[in-house]
């Protein structure tokens, strides 16, 4: 006769599967400045370009006569050469919230960033961002 194993306490009623909630891309983008808050090396830099938001025309056109270029990724950033041991190289990280993709005009203007010399990535993976910070040197790897 088989042999009846239970759990020392039964379950009373069955849990409801969390679902977590899908982080902004503004959540997404200050949780990576967070982390580079506390992780950063010593020389690297971490920049928000703000290009996003809504501006009257007359400010839009102050804007572009001073350097705005609309379709810049959200950060500049630059790894610490000590902590890779060689010169390190100024990049482009474009956030997106988990399971949006790029639009074909924003993939476009990363292209052309790209095809002038910059290292652009585009991510919507908080954990894969923070390995992309390790990997450039802009924060310690635990």
């Amino acid at each position: 006769m088989a042999k009846l194993i239970a759990p020392k306490k039964w379950p009373v009623r069955h849990k409801k599967a969390v679902i977590k909630p899908v982080m902004t891309e503004y959540q997404l983008q200050r949780a990576l400045y967070k982390h580079w808050l506390v992780k950063r090396t010593p020389l690297s830099n971490m920049f928000h370009l703000a290009n996003e938001g809504k501006r009257s025309e007359a400010t839009g056109w102050r804007l572009k006569q001073i350097g705005l270029h609309p379709g810049l990724p959200d950060l500049l950033l630059k790894g610490d050469p000590n902590v890779l041991g060689f010169p390190a190289e100024a990049w482009f990280l474009e956030l997106k919230r988990p399971g949006v993709i790029a639009t074909p005009e924003r993939r476009a203007q990363l292209e052309e960033l790209t095809d002038k010399g910059w290292t652009v990535w585009c991510v919507n993976d908080l954990d894969f961002a923070i390995r992309l910070l390790e990997d450039y040197g802009v924060v310690y790897k635990p």
